[in-house]
């Protein structure tokens, strides 16, 4: 959360989030680019996009917000690859909700999505599952601080072992769910 959340999606959301106040699409979509370039792990870069892919999916069932109507096109015309951070903050943006609010519960879904994945994967018991995510309110809180906090230059920074781990991680041989 704090390395790679922080420094890639939750600024990215911040940045998306300033472009659209600023009615810069120009910037949210360059956005879309630098998250998906550096995400050096093929399948984490795969799943990314097809998070985003379903986010906005959602989002289209659910709102008539031009923007995501303009990204899903552009993601077809391959101009651009979708992201789940920019989606999300797209809506959060429509909706009125402030760009920290959007920020922190962007870092909170992430994190439920993450536990609910490991609970699946690993002996994790639904409670203990819950418990974590409770403890984590703070962390999610002190991470959206830091957010606010970085400038643009602080974009991507991200501990190199997690992204060779992520590599390594494409060649398991078994798998218990796509990951």
């Amino acid at each position: 959360m704090h390395e790679q959340l922080v420094y890639s999606d939750g600024l990215a959301s911040r940045l998306a989030y300033e472009a659209l106040v600023e009615d810069d699409l120009d910037k949210v979509w360059e956005l879309d680019r630098l998250l998906t370039v550096q995400n050096l792990a093929r399948e984490s870069r795969d799943g990314t996009q097809r998070m985003g892919d379903r986010m906005l999916n959602i989002t289209e069932e659910l709102y008539k917000i031009p923007v995501t109507s303009q990204y899903r096109r552009r993601i077809k015309e391959k101009q651009s690859f979708g992201h789940s951070a920019l989606a999300f903050t797209i809506v959060g943006y429509h909706l009125h909700v402030d760009k920290e609010t959007t920020i922190l519960y962007y870092l909170y879904s992430t994190i439920t999505a993450l536990v609910q994945n490991a609970v699946r994967a690993i002996p994790l018991g639904q409670t203990t599952g819950q418990q974590i995510i409770h403890e984590f309110q703070k962390e999610l809180v002190v991470a959206t601080d830091k957010v606010m906090q970085l400038k643009k230059i602080n974009f991507g920074i991200v501990s190199p072992g997690l992204e060779l781990s992520q590599m390594k991680h494409e060649r398991v041989n078994i798998r218990i769910f796509m990951s």
